[in-house]
């Protein structure tokens, strides 16, 4: 019940300082959870007969470090359980030895495609058999608000490269979008440790997007809040937190 995939980094998925990005590793963690889906007869493929489909709510990561060009990345994934509304899966990143560098947990919705709704956890996942392991990092994600002002500010437009199989601003765009503000900033000295998103509106072709950041804490670990938002109606569209370490 413990889905097992090998990633290599490729030069086009690397930073500045060829190792692999934090979006890259999201984008890894996304397609492991769809291929699990897939597997247990959960996939989106599936739930389209229904016309329902996944959308991930939040998600938490946690790094010991970024691996480098052209090293493979073990990750091990597996669901945790569901409460009714979301359905949670855990991640583990390690190298071929066996050594954990990574953890996540994250949280799903099912939603209607054509109500635009969720809908409750259906007999047919929650019967699942789960695996005997526990998620590596605790289910109970901590509430996020975003500070009352922002002392950097960016603006996006969405193109239809941006778009997922939803035909939605796919999720892995808005942490690169939240972390661009400040990653020219901080990654010169330090490295991204932490990261915890929750997404709460979606994004559609030609919607312009402001992404705003703010330091809450200093220097030698600095937290940064971050808020995604619509430019037009600042309906917010996701709001995250991001730790940093110094580099090694």
């Amino acid at each position: 019940m413990v889905w097992h995939e090998v990633f290599r980094v490729r030069s086009y998925e690397t930073d500045p300082h060829a190792r692999a990005s934090v979006p890259s590793l999201c984008h890894y963690l996304q397609e492991a959870a769809g291929n699990h889906a897939r597997d247990l007869g959960v996939s989106v493929e599936h739930l389209a007969e229904a016309d329902l489909t996944w959308v991930l709510s939040r998600l938490h990561v946690v790094l010991d470090r970024q691996p480098a060009w052209r090293e493979d990345v073990h990750l091990h994934t597996w669901p945790t359980g569901e409460n009714g509304l979301y359905a949670y899966r855990a991640f583990l990143l390690q190298t071929a030895d066996g050594t954990v560098w990574g953890r996540a947990t994250s949280a799903w919705l099912l939603m209607h495609r054509t109500r635009r709704r969720p809908v409750r956890i259906p007999p047919m996942i929650r019967e699942i058999r789960l695996p005997d392991r526990p998620s590596p990092l605790p289910e109970a994600f901590e509430r996020l608000t975003a500070p009352e002002a922002f002392t950097r500010r960016q603006s996006f437009r969405v193109h239809y490269a941006d778009l997922d199989m939803n035909q939605h601003l796919n999720n892995v765009r808005y942490i690169a979008w939240a972390l661009d503000g400040i990653a020219p900033v901080l990654e010169p000295d330090y490295r991204l440790a932490e990261l915890e998103i929750q997404f709460r509106a979606e994004a559609t072709l030609g919607d312009a997007v402001v992404a705003e950041s703010r330091d809450v804490a200093p220097v030698p670990r600095p937290v940064v809040a971050h808020r995604l938002s619509h430019a037009e109606t600042d309906r917010d569209l996701a709001l995250a937190r991001s730790v940093w370490e110094p580099r090694a």
